[in-house]
């Protein structure tokens, strides 16, 4: 299976892909002090100040929140409860990645303002998230797991 379906391979190429996209969010955001990780498992390690790396678990929280209530499920980890941990599935594609990325983007901007997500949490289906478009409305999108190991 691993070898038929070229899982390694993609796990290579998708790894790469979204190392890159999180390398750009921490370049925008002032709240995250790292990335680190190889392949699809990645960390962002969040801190209030980039200078002292203090770690900010209230932040994390709130951007763990914002992103589920975008559809995005990803965990959360580190001594101080500060590290975001990605882990998709190794059948996870360049566009999961990233959906993944623009609502990490989305919620470190919510989260680290420690304001709600816009979306509502009481979607009809599991599988369904909300997002607004561009005129405020919501509609369903595709909820990306990446905490699959």
């Amino acid at each position: 299976m691993i070898e038929k379906d070229r899982l390694a391979e993609n796990a290579a190429v998708v790894g790469a892909h979204l190392r890159s996209r999180l390398d750009g969010l921490a370049e925008k955001h002032p709240l995250v002090g790292e990335v680190r990780g190889m392949g699809l498992k990645q960390g962002v390690e969040l801190v209030k100040d980039r200078q002292t790396k203090e770690p900010a678990p209230q932040a994390a929280a709130a951007v763990l929140e914002s992103a589920r209530d975008h559809g995005l499920i990803i965990g959360k980890g580190g001594l101080y409860g500060n590290v975001l941990r990605i882990s998709p599935p190794l059948t996870v594609t360049t566009e999961d990645a990233d959906q993944a990325a623009d609502v990490l983007d989305k919620a470190f901007t919510e989260g680290g303002r420690g304001q709600p997500a816009a979306s509502p949490r009481d979607v009809a289906r599991p599988e369904d998230a909300f997002a607004g478009d561009s005129e405020g409305k919501t509609t369903p999108q595709k909820v990306v797991d990446m905490t699959a190991e």
